[in-house]
């Protein structure tokens, strides 16, 4: 069960909720997946309703509106030659975390706007975790038929709980690792937070996932990149 929201929005919370929606959507039940067609093979892929139902679950007031509109206030689309509605960018909120998101359809698709909508929500709710699991799969059979010299090539994955990694299943304190990015802010990458940490003795993402241990990580980050990311300042 996700955390009870508190009556004003909080740090923790927002780490503990979306913490939750990645640790219990990046793979969804198996009796909510559907199937379509592409490239002549089979994708998995969670449907609009049982997408919402997973945002809901971690924020019952999570949010979406389209980055930019026109003079009548409706979303502006990304159009092919003929005019006809082929993408639209959005930005989607939850647990007061935003992120941008892309939806597209085949041009001249009927009620094309209704699933550029539910395009873009699958496509955000990903970047919270939301069916993470499947995208992974999707994109590794895209590169594989794109590439296909490249797997004899490749090397033995790494840890899954190196600080670095970006392995396509979500590891033990990847969440919280992305959680401590965001509270960096500004143009800190994940590396310079994956350096911070390592600093302070936090090599294995793993290790993120005990509360004592998320403590000091945050203090390391505040330490070395200031406070005045508000997610991250005064936090205990």
């Amino acid at each position: 069960m996700p955390p009870v929201p508190p009556a004003q929005p909080d740090w923790d919370y927002q780490v503990a909720a979306l913490t939750a929606l990645a640790r219990d959507w990046w793979q969804p039940p198996a009796e909510l997946i559907a199937t379509l067609p592409k490239g002549g093979v089979q994708l998995s892929y969670l449907g609009h309703a049982d997408t919402t139902r997973a945002l809901i679950e971690a924020d019952p007031c999570w949010t979406w509106t389209p980055m930019a509109t026109d003079d009548n206030g409706l979303p502006v689309l990304d159009r092919d030659e003929q005019g006809r509605p082929v993408g639209m960018w959005i930005w989607i909120q939850v647990c007061g975390v935003e992120r941008p998101a892309y939806g597209s359809c085949e041009p001249g698709k009927r009620d094309a706007v209704k699933e550029l909508i539910g395009d873009a929500l699958r496509n955000g709710a990903m970047r919270f975790g939301v069916a993470g699991g499947l995208w992974s799969k999707a994109d590794r059979s895209d590169t594989e038929a794109a590439k296909p010299q490249r797997r004899k090539a490749a090397k033995q994955p790494r840890s899954s709980t190196d600080l670095p990694a970006a392995d396509p299943v979500i590891a033990p304190g990847t969440a919280e690792l992305k959680a401590l990015h965001l509270a960096a802010g500004g143009d800190v990458t994940l590396a310079d937070v994956a350096a911070a940490l390592k600093a302070e003795g936090i090599a294995d993402r793993a290790a993120l996932t005990d509360a004592a241990t998320f403590d000091r990580a945050k203090a390391a980050i505040t330490a070395a990149f200031g406070t005045e990311n508000p997610q991250i300042a005064g936090t205990s």
